[in-house]
């Protein structure tokens, strides 16, 4: 599945989440990252 955004922040990467688990007709186990600044716990404001 593919989709372009503008940008590579905390944000998008939560709205493609979104749109990726009501597309597919399976339940996704786990996700794996590069760990990119967009997943980290101070992305998200937590530590």
């Amino acid at each position: 599945m593919l989709r372009i955004y503008p940008r590579s922040d905390q944000k998008t990467a939560i709205q493609f989440l979104d749109y990726v688990l009501t597309r597919l007709p399976f339940q996704i186990k786990k996700i794996q990252t590069d760990n990119g600044a967009e997943f980290s716990p101070a992305s998200a404001g937590t530590s």
